[in-house]
């Protein structure tokens, strides 16, 4: 059997039994597994937890700001890339400091790789913030929400300090293989960090009594699930060499993820701001099943895979448009009702014009993803 439908067999069950223990419960196990899982959020690592702030909303404020603080440094470094796009020597003065690069690449794909971890802190700060709102008005430890922010900054800014420090000991990191593992560890890391969070969340929603579990809460949720065994799926298909395992996390990791994430924050302001309930439930439906269930057009790479699965992605791939559109149409309906209260709140306002680009963006991406999963290659550039 292909790794790959193994892989997505395991994924896809996970997030079918998780979303049914959503729905109904868990029974009588639900007291106990709460209070294994406040006890690791609140006793674990000792002291350390109870150095951060337990107010309600500092756990998804301090995730939100660090998305800021990140979003900057991925600017500069956007513009220093653009910069030396355009003139390949102007960075040329900066030698004599040590300052040296190669054709620019390593600008690009550091903007790529911070431009990423601006947008999952954000959004998920976003998202944790609804989920708390949906429970007791906050989360089950703001602390340890808190604390695995600085804890993924700490990890992301080792994952560039490292090499430079292993550099000065004259140490290649790229011929010795290093670099490559030092990814698959940052990747590795990131799955265990989004554990607590994953639990924080599950542990917040479940105390929401009676009242129905949130659009917004259910995406975050998914959307954690799944970018943990994303990042399983690529450290163990690098160390295996798995090369359809590591397709499928990357697939997750930069498709299901930030799309669950953005339908998450969509799904809680606009409806709020707007004062309006969600304009059509099947359209809601089908965007929240249909994600899950087909491969979103964005940066799509080669699949290099047998026919028979290259037309099953292709259509996977056709699919998502429609969960893509029924999020978009549903939400811009939905603040057309409320059109005079969302246009005075920014943020309202800033995701109200994401899902007016997001078909745009879906359409485009669609035939660009479309031509390198078959690897034509032809609309690359």
């Amino acid at each position: 059997m292909e790794t790959v439908f193994i892989s997505t067999t395991i994924l896809v069950a996970t997030l079918f039994f998780l979303s049914q223990s959503l729905a109904r419960g868990v029974g009588e196990m639900g007291a106990a597994l709460k209070q294994i899982g406040l006890f690791i959020l609140r006793k674990n690592p000792p002291g350390l937890v109870d150095l951060f702030d337990d107010k309600n909303g500092s756990g998804s404020r301090t995730w939100m700001n660090f998305g800021m603080l990140w979003f900057v440094f991925a600017s500069v470094l956007g513009f220093l890339a653009a910069w030396h796009s355009y003139d390949p020597t102007a960075l040329d003065s900066l030698a004599s400091i040590g300052w040296s690069y190669d054709d620019g690449s390593s600008l690009r794909d550091a903007t790529q790789h911070l431009l990423g971890v601006a947008l999952l802190y954000g959004l998920v700060g976003g998202a944790m913030l609804a989920a708390a709102r949906n429970g007791n008005g906050r989360l089950a430890s703001e602390a340890n929400a808190s604390m695995m922010a600085l804890l993924l900054s700490v990890m992301v800014v080792t994952s560039y300090v490292l090499p430079v420090i292993l550099g000065f000991l004259g140490i290649d990191t790229e011929a010795t293989g290093i670099s490559r593992f030092l990814l698959s560890l940052e990747t590795l890391a990131i799955g265990f960090i989004l554990i607590p969070v994953l639990i924080n969340v599950l542990i917040t929603i479940a105390g929401r009594g009676d009242e129905e579990l949130s659009t917004s809460s259910w995406f975050l949720v998914m959307a954690l699930t799944s970018n943990i065994i994303a990042m399983f799926f690529l450290f163990f298909g690098e160390l295996s060499s798995s090369t359809q395992t590591v397709w499928l996390g990357e697939r997750v990791s930069t498709g299901w993820v930030p799309l669950a994430l953005m339908f998450a924050v969509g799904y809680y302001v606009i409806p709020m701001v707007s004062n309006q309930p969600i304009w059509s439930g099947s359209m809601r439906t089908a965007s929240m099943v249909l994600l899950f269930m087909t491969i979103p057009p964005f940066f799509m790479t080669d699949a290099s895979a047998s026919n028979f699965l290259t037309n099953v992605g292709a259509i996977l791939l056709t699919l998502a448009l429609i969960p893509l559109f029924a999020a978009s149409v549903n939400i811009i309906m939905t603040a057309s009702s409320g059109l005079s209260s969302v246009v005075k709140n920014p943020g309202a306002t800033a995701a109200l014009f994401a899902f007016v680009l997001l078909p745009f963006f879906a359409i485009g991406g669609y035939f660009t993803s479309m031509d390198a999963f078959v690897g034509t290659g032809e609309l690359g550039a």
